[in-house]
C-alpha cells in the first residue's frame, strides 16, 4: 500500500500574491507595480513573532525580470509590509537621489 506524498514543510504553501506596494529589485533595478499578480510561497513565521495573536507572514517570490529571490514580511504591529531581502519599497513619485515626500520637510527642520 503506497502512502500519499506529504509536503515537507506544513508551514509553506503556494499562493498568488497581489503586490501591496511598488517594489524595486536591488539587482536589476526593475520596478514591479502595485497589484501585480505574482506566484509566491507563503511561510508562516515560526517562533514568537506575533502581535496581538496575529502572526507575521513571509512571502517568497522571484523578480519578474532577473529571477532574484525577494522576501516580503508582514508587520501587523505597524500595519505594513517590509522587504527583507533583494528589494526596496518604492514610491512612484520618488526620484533617485531625493528623499521621499514628507521626509524633506523633516530634514529641513533639523
Amino acid at each position: 500500500m503506497a502512502l500519499a506524498a506529504q509536503p515537507k514543510n506544513l508551514q509553506i504553501e503556494n499562493v498568488v500574491l497581489n503586490l501591496p506596494r511598488n517594489i524595486r529589485c536591488n539587482k536589476c533595478r526593475n520596478t514591479m507595480a502595485k497589484d501585480t499578480k505574482i506566484n509566491s510561497r507563503k511561510e508562516k513565521s515560526s517562533g514568537n513573532l506575533e502581535y496581538l495573536g496575529i502572526k507575521n507572514i513571509r512571502f517568497h517570490f522571484n523578480c519578474t525580470q532577473c529571477s532574484a529571490g525577494i522576501v516580503l514580511r508582514t508587520n501587523p504591529q505597524l500595519s505594513r509590509v517590509l522587504c527583507e531581502s533583494d528589494a526596496t519599497l518604492f514610491c512612484g513619485d520618488q526620484l533617485p537621489g531625493r528623499l521621499p515626500y514628507g521626509l524633506e520637510e523633516v530634514k529641513k527642520r533639523n
